[in-house]
């Protein structure tokens, strides 16, 4: 399926590889003229490459996939294949960590960054974890459990654990060590099957979540940062490197758009919620948000 795949992608591409990219308007004799189709030729793939790793950039001139070559996986980026690794995560891959409220999340998988000049996945190398971001490695990890950029794709940011503690890491700066960083309550959570890796020895086919919500917020304009942690039964949030009160829950975090003022959800020990904006809680309590 793979090899007919490929064969199919490169008989549609064929005509476009010595231009490098052809423009052409679709339409008949009795339908007005639809909008410019652009077909771009994204050279040779891999003969194997592992089921649902191919993805673009947004504007469709780039592209990454996850090949195997024995026990072992690489990066395919535009055509160039990176360094082997045991085994690169895909998107939505679950794995055995589990939330303080008892659900599964998934993986970091590969992606472009919003101008699609970057791109970043996370790798098994041993018994460690990397991120690999433009190519460069970063330290070894224990576990990877979430990566992201900024919106402008200037910044990686991902959670990392190192024993029993984790900590975020901001553009290869370690943050504040602490029990847990995780998803806020009230994140939306689905649960599905994965066929795709049916059949490869190295990604059986497992039944995982898919948490909605991000764990690690830029704001829109990427300069501030800000992420739920928890230290021993006290939950709180990091904004812009600087520590809220402590909460029994946090909830999701949310940016304005001019990135100028922050939002948060947050729970009393009297198991009462309510709103924080730019630091002033709010009076009005409720039982979930």
């Amino acid at each position: 399926m793979t090899r007919l795949f490929v064969c199919m992608v490169v008989g549609v591409l064929l005509a476009s590889i010595h231009a490098g990219c052809v423009t052409r308007e679709v339409h008949s004799d009795n339908e007005a003229p639809r909008l410019p189709i652009k077909v771009y030729s994204l050279g040779q793939l891999p003969v194997k490459v592992v089921p649902g790793s191919l993805i673009s950039d947004q504007g469709n001139t780039r592209y990454a996939c996850v090949a195997i070559r024995g026990k072992k996986q690489y990066a395919v980026v535009d055509g160039a294949e990176g360094k082997e690794y045991d085994r690169i995560y895909l998107n939505e891959e679950s794995f055995s960590y589990r939330l303080d409220w008892g659900i599964g999340r998934s993986y970091p998988g590969m992606m472009f960054g919003s101008d699609g000049k970057r791109i970043y996945y996370v790798a098994k190398k041993g018994n460690k974890e990397i991120a690999v971001i433009d190519g460069m490695e970063s330290d070894e990890y224990d576990k990877i459990d979430y990566i992201c950029f900024s919106p402008d794709g200037s910044s990686v940011a991902f959670v990392a654990k190192k024993g029993k503690k984790a900590f975020v890491v901001i553009d290869g700066v370690k943050g504040k060590e602490y029990d847990s960083i995780d998803y806020g309550y009230g994140a939306l959570v689905t649960q599905y099957t994965d066929t795709r890796t049916r059949g490869i020895d190295l990604a059986p086919q497992m039944t995982h979540f898919r948490v909605d919500a991000p764990i690690i917020v830029f704001s829109h304009n990427s300069k501030r940062i800000a992420y739920p942690a928890r230290r021993g039964q006290e939950r709180l949030f990091v904004i812009d490197g600087v520590e809220t009160q402590p909460y029994k829950y946090t909830g999701q975090i949310v940016f304005s758009p001019d990135s100028k003022h922050l939002a948060y959800g947050a729970c009393n020990r009297e198991k009462n919620w309510f709103v924080t904006v730019d630091g002033a809680e709010d009076t009005n309590r409720y039982d979930w948000l």
